[in-house]
């Protein structure tokens, strides 16, 4: 993985608590949908067993209709993600957060039950709408928290789909 790839880097730690272990309660499953993102990597489903080096990444697109229903729920009407962004081919530039929501859909998708604890971010390059991206989580460290459950660090990235990750 190359810096010049990087669109967004952040650090994550995760507290992991054994909330539904297996299984999604059944409340939570009307909100899964099927055309939901897919997950993949070496995380495991619910976070048991969870080590170093393993990763978890999903690929998806924002739409200009994506960007303009998260613009009107945050109130942030910047031209750039309203109008073209400057590249006068019918694309805008995504809001930064929406990008990094990716993180979240993955240990949400993966890690039901689980809190951040803290995050940074660095936005190096712009994402536009309809550019395919990848988010990737890669788990750097996890330990044991005194009381119940693991506090879990994460390296994220978002990267372009043309750029190879490993």
């Amino acid at each position: 993985m190359t810096r010049q790839a990087a669109l967004v880097e952040r650090v994550h730690r995760l507290i992991l608590q054994p909330r539904c272990p297996g299984r999604c309660p059944k409340y939570l499953k009307r909100y899964i949908s099927s055309e939901q993102a897919r997950v993949v990597g070496t995380i495991p489903q619910g976070g048991h067993g969870i080590k170093e080096s393993q990763y978890a990444e999903v690929m998806r697109s924002f739409t200009r209709e994506d960007v303009a229903e998260y613009a009107a729920l945050i109130g942030d009407h910047n031209p750039i993600h309203i109008h073209d962004g400057g590249l006068n081919d019918g694309t805008v530039v995504v809001h930064g957060m929406l990008v990094a929501s990716l993180f979240s859909s993955i240990f949400g998708t993966l890690i039901s039950g689980s809190l951040y604890r803290s995050q940074s971010l660095n936005f190096r390059l712009p994402v536009y709408s309809d550019e395919i991206v990848k988010g990737r989580v890669d788990v750097t460290r996890v330990q044991p928290m005194r009381r119940r459950g693991l506090l879990v660090t994460c390296d994220t990235v978002v990267l372009r789909k043309s750029e190879q990750v490993t």
